[in-house]
């Protein structure tokens, strides 16, 4: 094989490489800010889960026992009534949030697509070390790698598409 067809194979297969690593650095940010935003999301949730039923039974029930509830804690009788209407808005809204985007499920994806890819890309690295660039067995590990990389993407992507657009766990379960 001639030096200008070795180049040009080795271009390629620079590209390919650079196309992995740009993915490899994708999903660890997706990663990083889903799993960030999971557990946000899932702290607020919690936090409001517990303040919203005291504050909601506070502003219902407080003026017929004086201290009970919120009250406890010198908390006007206005302040617990708006207190419970911001804390059920705020958790609708984050439940809204954690079913829509699926920040779980796409941070545990994108962990193994990254892991994924990185499995891959090592592989082919270790396997390439005895082949010759532009030799038969060079190019099939090259194609196999090609071919590898778009169906991890493709998987990947197809996966959050239909979690995006199909009903959450929870719905699907309860059929």
């Amino acid at each position: 094989m001639n030096d200008n067809m070795e180049s040009r194979w080795r271009e390629r297969e620079e590209a390919l490489l650079r196309e992995i690593e740009a993915s490899v650095a994708y999903y660890k940010n997706r990663a990083t800010w889903s799993n960030l935003l999971h557990r946000i999301i899932s702290i607020i949730v919690l936090i409001g889960s517990v303040v919203a039923p005291v504050a909601v039974v506070s502003s219902a029930g407080a003026g017929s026992v004086p201290g009970a509830g919120l009250a406890v804690f010198g908390v006007g009788q206005q302040a617990i009534a708006q207190t419970a209407v911001a804390v059920t808005v705020v958790l609708a809204f984050c439940e809204g949030l954690r079913r829509l985007f699926q920040f779980d499920q796409r941070w545990m994806t994108c962990v193994l697509a990254r892991e994924e890819l990185r499995r891959m890309r090592d592989q082919y690295l270790d396997d390439q070390v005895p082949n010759p660039v532009g030799t038969d067995a060079w190019m099939k590990r090259f194609y196999q790698l090609r071919q590898q990389t778009h169906e991890v993407l493709s998987q990947e992507e197809r996966g959050f598409f239909e979690r995006m657009s199909g009903p959450s766990k929870v719905e699907q379960q309860k059929r």
